[in-house]
């Protein structure tokens, strides 16, 4: 049986068990020895105290991460250890097991068709979307992950795919309004929204989206949740650059879906229903020209990565594990399969959501991975 370490209480759930860290050692919050992250008092260096690099007093709080939460663990932002590149993922006997189901409190709309969506761990927590018909847009909500139970945590969230950002915001993809927004997690029915239209007219249903180590946003835009008339003409995916205006690309895929950009950030995939594409990223940010990637013909929809650059992508009911180079490594098995995201004490469960019967489900695997 998986067991997991998760949140315990209420609607700001608490920190996991800590695992990671180690006496006077990066990421432990303690006195320390001076060591990037350690939590030591400030002059200024590295490990001053407030668990970021710089000795600047800005984001984080002596626990050695980026996100401020007092937890010791590494953080959302920094997630990898070193060493990993060129390992694969073991697979076999591999199976993806029940968790747990959404709250059955009579959310859903009567004979609304459900999903679960946009997985996304943070600070010790996995954090979902749960969609339940009405509309459209259809209404849909946050749960959170609380001592093995789905538990309601933004009531009217309206969302689709969730992510992390460096700060530990959550950032989320919002069908209900056309918006990317943030997300305080001390106040879970609060929106900031981040980008709201493109040409003057709001986005039609925003689904996923992925973030850069340098904060530029890359999302798609398809139509499958979106306010009848459509907002936009077309079905497309946008990146913005830091501090910029939304740029479309993608016009090649299909209802662009799931989103995710590879290990070293060169390259950004996006699925749609007819299969899965890769784009070269510029220096700058920017996306250039794109190709089909043939190992993964069928329909996609959300995608995942880790730590060894492994590319997780969700096809037709099946999990399919492709190389840096495009290779497939395997496949794991569930139906109704809609999105992965890497979470747990050691970030080395690969945890699923489902729809129409929608379901969390996770699998313990051999390389830790991305929150989202």
């Amino acid at each position: 049986m998986l067991t997991l370490a998760c949140a315990s209480t209420g609607t700001s759930p608490a920190t996991a068990e800590v695992t990671t860290g180690s006496e006077s050692d990066p990421g432990d919050g303690d006195p320390g020895d001076g060591d990037p992250g350690d939590g030591d008092p400030g002059d200024g260096d590295p490990g001053d105290g407030d668990g970021d690099m710089t000795g600047d007093g800005d984001p984080g709080d002596g626990d050695g991460d980026m996100a401020g939460d007092g937890d010791g663990d590494p953080g959302d932002g920094e997630v990898c250890p070193a060493g990993l590149d060129g390992q694969t993922p073991a697979l076999d006997g591999v199976t993806l097991e029940l968790v747990a189901t959404p709250p059955d409190d009579g959310y859903p709309a009567p004979g609304a068709f459900e999903i679960l969506e946009g997985p996304v761990w943070i600070d010790g927590t996995l954090y979902v979307s749960h969609i339940a018909g009405g509309g459209p847009p259809p209404k849909s909500r946050i749960l959170a992950l609380v001592d093995g139970s789905l538990e309601p945590f933004s009531t009217a969230a309206g969302t689709n795919g969730l992510a992390v950002d460096a700060r530990g915001r959550m950032v989320v993809a919002r069908h209900s309004d056309g918006t990317i927004s943030t997300l305080d997690l001390a106040a879970p029915d609060s929106f900031t929204p981040w980008v709201s239209a493109y040409a003057g007219e709001r986005f039609n249903s925003p689904n996923d989206l992925v973030l850069s180590s340098a904060g530029h946003l890359y999302f798609s835009d398809p139509n499958w949740q979106a306010p009848d008339p459509n907002p936009q003409p077309a079905e497309r995916a946008y990146y913005v650059l830091d501090g910029g205006e939304p740029v479309a690309f993608a016009g090649e895929v299909a209802k662009p879906n799931g989103v995710m950009l590879a290990l070293d950030e060169a390259t950004l995939y996006v699925g749609g229903v007819n299969g899965l594409y890769a784009y070269a990223v510029e220096d700058d940010g920017s996306v250039g020209g794109g190709s089909e990637v043939l190992a993964v013909g069928d329909s996609v929809d959300g995608m995942a990565k880790d730590c060894a650059g492994n590319l997780y992508v969700v096809s037709e009911g099946r999990v399919v594990v492709l190389d840096p180079g495009g290779q497939v490594l395997g496949e794991l098995e569930l139906a109704g399969l809609t999105n992965v995201a890497f979470g747990g004490p050691e970030r080395t469960t690969l945890f699923a959501t489902t729809l129409q019967e929608p379901g969390l489900y996770a699998a313990e695997l051999s390389i830790p991975g991305y929150p989202y």
